[in-house]
């Protein structure tokens, strides 16, 4: 008899600028990266929101394989668990037509 493991699913993406422009209530043309910075394991990363300075705040979930991120844009809080495999898309990639 042969014992197979169970095989992981591929781990989803977090589209971090989408959620942004959710909660400023602006298109998704409207949210630019600005900056990032790294310190004792978390990250905290900075959109212009249509004028307005949004941050965005990574940090791991003690105790268990996930990630808490905070959202601050336009007086707005919100905040989102997600799977420790989850990939982060921090930029939208721009095209030109």
């Amino acid at each position: 008899m042969r014992e197979s493991l169970p095989i992981d699913p591929p781990a989803s993406a977090f589209d971090v600028p989408s959620w942004i422009a959710g909660i400023g209530r602006v298109s998704i043309d409207l949210v630019e990266y600005v900056t990032e910075s790294e310190r004792g394991g978390r990250r905290t990363v900075t959109y212009d929101c249509n004028g307005t300075e949004a941050k965005v705040r990574l940090a791991p979930v003690v105790g268990a394989a996930a990630w808490e991120l905070v959202a601050e844009c336009k007086g707005a809080v919100d905040r989102v668990l997600l799977p420790g495999a989850t990939k982060f898309i921090w930029r939208r990639t721009r095209t030109h037509g």
